[in-house]
């Protein structure tokens, strides 16, 4: 039975199998990860090889080329010795006077030759004479060519005078298979003839580096000329060619492996010659071979261990289950005759998690409508204390990063093309991660607003590039207005009321494209003489509010007279007539909402007023459509007493925690601003302190009469969302917290 266990398990238990499936995915990964770096560190150690060899040639490069240099400065400086002129200006055999300067030109070469120990031999040819001085003593041609090279070849390249070649030596005698450097040397102004400088180098000594054959063993340096001829070599060319796989022809710039060896070859374009260092494999390629082997064995072992630990914390986590399931067994209840307790378990299990599942479904799609429901109260202006929107968010679990706040108003009348704006929009935000800023976007009738959520206040400059590229095939077609950029949420609605003012300009004079609030200030239509403009707008929205319009029909006749008396663009003037017009529709809306929606095109304001060519006309016009208005706003005064109704509807719901400004201008069928403005103009307090204040008395009735009930049942039953506000809102209007005045209350039951 113990042996079939895990069978039994992995049969029935389809929770079991999704614990062990899981731990081996997650061990897996990790095995995957390690793997990784394993492979890496296999990669480096075999990458190590190329680095090296791509030094050591830079290091032996520098090292041989500096001596070549050195080298080729001699034939300069001895030019400047007189002595050497002499000698080589002189013709037909020597005087005893140039013979006594022999002596000291010999020590001169010898001289070079001790201060440069790879070089063998230094000497001067004089054709003319047939005379060779070297840094020892003065010879004929035959003597020094039987005592140190015993080959013709050699002197035939003498007499061809190349200047600062390079050449490999021939010959059976001492200096055989060393390499030599030639130049010519003048052997006066007139003559014809010229002789040479020689000086021959030990290839070994020139090319051998202490530094380099010091980091490993075997190790090999040479250097080759564009014929392919070495020219310098740690060992001798032949024993070279014959023990090493060198293949003069296969060796470009670059590192080249094979048959165990690393070729480090670099070219030298300042004496066109080719400079190789080889370095053997062998160390690099025991420690990459046993690496490999570990790394192989280390990741198999891992794997089955990352198998066993799987199975072990599986079984472990699914014990408890198990356990469950054999108590069931005996007792069976709830548990149907053809179910095991098992898989009962199971399947409650898995209930759960489908719940949980569609639990999390239904908070994303209730977090947009919450979402939704704060910014469209922002945006009206419903909700001003900051502390009541982080409660709110708070209760409904929203989060908005950035504490400042901007809203864009994108327009357009074809659905088709605002759909697809919208989703374009919300694309290119998304997937620019460079944007320092959350967003959000609300739906409205014919237009869609994009709520942007800045880290700071310069954050948000690129949005308006953004904007400008994306919607570049479609500016003839909507309206993007911007509102300007606040610090804190409760200043939502005043870049809203910026952003719309922008898109109601653009709709009422034909515009379309990108328009900042900023811009619309610096407009022609909207020059300084607009500030005395505002301040008339200001004193005619207060007398309709009012209703004294023969005072507000004063106010028109000094704005007319102020239009007439300048000369102002008809467009200026238009806009001014907007504003009045706007002026009096809203407060009108404030009284009777149900008038504002349709009256613009019910009536066709906009289309009157574009038609008028003058300003006469546009006068004449203005007082037909104010004369309506006025009619309208004398029949929603005469309605019942609207202060009246908003305190019995108040009386009737001010205990609902949902209770606000919102839900009496809905019950009265007005704006939620005129029912603010109209009960603070006859009470003297806004209404959300006489509804707060009604419910702490309420509150303080219960803590008399009730003295069991807790604070959050108070809360509850007062009207308040939790106890927290409670106390917050207690304190403010009474200065002491319920429980202190709780305690008061007991005091004095007690007396």
């Amino acid at each position: 039975m113990r042996k079939n266990s895990f069978l039994i398990r992995l049969k029935a238990g389809s929770f079991y199998k999704k614990l062990l499936i899981s731990y081996i995915v997650l061990l897996l990964i990790v095995a995957f990860v390690i793997s990784i770096v394993t492979t890496k560190l296999i990669n480096t150690i075999s990458d190590y090889t190329v680095e090296s060899g791509r030094y050591s040639v830079s290091q032996y490069q520098v090292h041989l080329e500096n001596k070549l240099r050195a080298i080729e400065s001699l034939p300069t400086d001895l030019l400047f010795d007189d002595r050497v002129k002499a000698l080589l200006s002189h013709k037909g055999d020597f005087d005893p006077l140039i013979r006594y300067g022999f002596t000291e030109i010999i020590s001169k070469l010898n001289s070079y030759k001790f201060l440069n120990g790879y070089i063998k031999s230094i000497f001067i040819y004089l054709p003319e004479q047939q005379y060779i001085i070297t840094g020892n003593s003065v010879y004929t041609v035959e003597q020094w060519s039987y005592q140190y090279l015993r080959s013709d070849s050699f002197f035939n390249i003498l007499n061809s005078y190349n200047y600062n070649n390079w050449y490999t030596l021939e010959g059976d005698g001492e200096y055989a298979k060393t390499t030599a450097m030639i130049c010519s040397l003048p052997l006066g102004e007139h003559s014809g003839t010229k002789g040479a400088l020689c000086i021959i180098i030990d290839p070994a000594k020139i090319s051998f580096d202490s530094s380099i054959s010091a980091d490993t063993s075997d190790c090999q340096m040479f250097t080759f000329n564009p014929n392919g001829n070495i020219m310098f070599s740690t060992q001798d060319k032949d024993t070279l060619l014959k023990n090493y796989p060198v293949n003069i022809s296969e060796l470009t710039p670059g590192v080249h492996k094979k048959e165990g060896y690393a070729f480090c070859v670099a070219h030298s374009s300042e004496f066109d010659l080719t400079h190789v260092v080889m370095l053997p494999l062998t160390d690099y390629e025991q420690t990459l071979t046993a690496s490999t082997t570990i790394a192989i064995t280390w990741i198999v072992l891992l794997l089955l261990t990352c198998l066993i630990v799987s199975l072990a914390l599986a079984r472990y986590n699914y014990s408890p289950i198990q356990r469950i399931a054999k108590l069931m067994d005996t007792e069976r209840h709830g548990v149907q005759e053809n179910v095991s307790s098992l898989e009962y378990i199971e399947a409650s299990i898995n209930q759960l998690l489908a719940e949980r599942k569609q639990t999390r479904a239904d908070m994303a799609v209730n977090k947009q409508q919450y979402m939704d429901a704060l910014l469209t109260k922002l945006i009206h202006n419903e909700i001003l204390n900051e502390s009541l929107i982080h409660e709110y968010m708070e209760k409904f679990g929203l989060e908005i990063k950035g504490e400042y706040v901007q809203i864009i108003y994108i327009q357009c009348d074809e659905p088709s093309l605002l759909r697809q704006s919208k989703l374009l929009l919300e694309q290119v935000l998304v997937s620019d991660m460079n944007m320092e800023f959350d967003f959000y976007l609300l739906d409205g009738m014919n237009n869609f607003k994009l709520f942007l959520f800045l880290k700071s206040k310069y954050s948000g400059s690129k949005i308006y590039g953004t904007l400008e590229h994306l919607f570049a095939e479609q500016l003839d077609n909507i309206i993007v207005s911007m509102g300007e950029i606040y610090n804190g949420l409760p200043l939502l609605n005043l870049s809203y009321e910026e952003a719309k003012k922008v898109a109601d300009y653009m709709t009422f004079l034909g515009l379309h494209g990108i328009m900042r609030y900023s811009e619309l200030n610096q407009a022609d239509h909207f020059n300084e003489n607009s500030l005395v403009f505002e301040t008339w707008f200001r004193k005619f929205a207060n007398l309709i509010i009012d209703q004294n319009l023969s005072a507000a029909q004063s106010i028109q006749g000094q704005i007319f007279e102020e239009l007439t008396s300048k000369q102002y663009t008809l467009q200026f003037v238009k806009c001014k007539i907007f504003s009045f017009i706007d002026h009096t529709i809203s407060v009108i809306g404030g009284m009777d909402a149900s008038y504002v929606n349709n009256i613009w095109e019910d009536f066709s304001l906009a289309d009157r007023l574009l038609n008028c060519i003058t300003i006469e006309e546009l006068e004449k016009e203005y007082h037909a459509i104010f004369s309506f208005l006025s009619n309208i706003l004398l029949s929603s005064a005469s309605k019942m007493d609207v202060i009246e109704h908003i305190r019995k509807i108040t009386n009737d719901n001010y205990l609902n925690p949902d209770f606000n400004v919102s839900f009496v201008s809905d019950q009265l069928n007005v704006s939620h601003s005129y029912v603010s403005k109209i009960f603070k103009k006859e009470t003297g307090k806004n209404l959300l302190d006489h509804v707060h204040q009604l419910r702490i008395a309420y509150a303080k009735q219960l803590m008399a009469d009730k003295p069991n009930l807790t604070l959050a049942d108070i809360a509850c039953q007062s009207g308040f969302y939790n106890d927290v506000t409670l106390i917050r809102v207690f304190k403010k209007y009474e200065g002491i917290t319920p429980g202190k005045y709780r305690s008061q209350l007991e005091r004095l039951s007690k007396t």
